[in-house]
């Protein structure tokens, strides 16, 4: 299990307030300074003794010290991008096994990667089987330096306070495939009170599903007629291998046109 998953599950199983979610929320928020902050320094800036923080990354790697846990996690956000093309060609190889082609949504795909790209944090929310699509998605966030967090459907519906870190200058995308934003259900998607907290929020929202709103405020990716569940999986993967693409390829060309 990656280094940044493992302080998610924690951030995401302790108590609010507790030492274990106040470290993991500090840890996800300062990614790429903490492999080169001293233990002392994070101590004081989190407001834990050295002693539990020892114990707490211990728990990271199999050597138990936190120099392993700063070189382990300083590994995993310089892990090399994929080739862009790559991860279109492997979410294309059961292609033939569903019908939605999924090529009507570029345009809608390449206008929320820009939006990505403009924003200051990213929230992806959705089914647990599906964080581990948009692996790839997040480590290029990482190694951009912008923050990003999934959240689960169930886990958010239990701990709404969640939400109060999102702001005006966030974008949020809930992953729903085939459910309307009149519909949601527990485990599946967030509730229409999360929905109506978002929308207080004045973020940026984006809904992968089939929508009947006519919510003006809602951006929405429709992939197309309902499907069965393994169709459903198939049509997330190709949107997260599109959007991990558009990001990549969008990168790329501002570091072009920068140079």
């Amino acid at each position: 299990m990656y280094i940044i998953d493992q302080i998610e599950q924690i951030y995401d199983r302790s108590l609010t307030g507790t030492p274990d979610e106040v470290t993991a929320a500090y840890l996800l928020a300062n990614l790429r300074s903490v492999p080169s902050t001293s233990l002392s320094e994070m101590s004081r800036e989190i407001g834990v003794s050295k002693g539990y923080l020892s114990g707490f990354f211990s728990r990271m790697t199999s050597e138990g010290t936190f120099a392993s846990f700063q070189n382990a996690l300083e590994q995993e956000l310089g892990y090399s991008m994929p080739d862009s093309s790559q991860l279109i060609v492997s979410a294309n190889r059961l292609e033939g096994h569903f019908k939605n082609k999924y090529q009507q949504n570029v345009k809608e795909i390449r206008e929320m990667t820009q939006r990505i790209q403009n924003c200051e944090s990213v929230y992806l929310i959705g089914k647990s089987a599906y964080r581990g699509m948009f692996t790839h998605f997040f480590r290029v966030l990482w190694a951009s330096s912008k923050y990003g967090r999934y959240f689960y459907g169930d886990f958010l519906n239990a701990h709404p306070e969640e939400l109060e870190y999102i702001t005006d200058k966030d974008l949020v995308l809930i992953l729903s495939v085939n459910n309307s934003t009149e519909d949601f259900r527990l485990k599946t998607a967030p509730t229409n009170d999360i929905l109506g907290k978002l929308l207080e929020k004045e973020c940026q929202i984006w809904f992968f599903g089939a929508d009947r709103s006519q919510n003006s405020v809602i951006n929405v990716i429709d992939p197309g007629e309902e499907s069965g569940s393994f169709e459903e999986l198939m049509i997330t993967q190709r949107l997260a291998s599109r959007m991990t693409e558009e990001y990549l390829n969008l990168r790329f060309r501002e570091a072009v046109h920068k140079t």
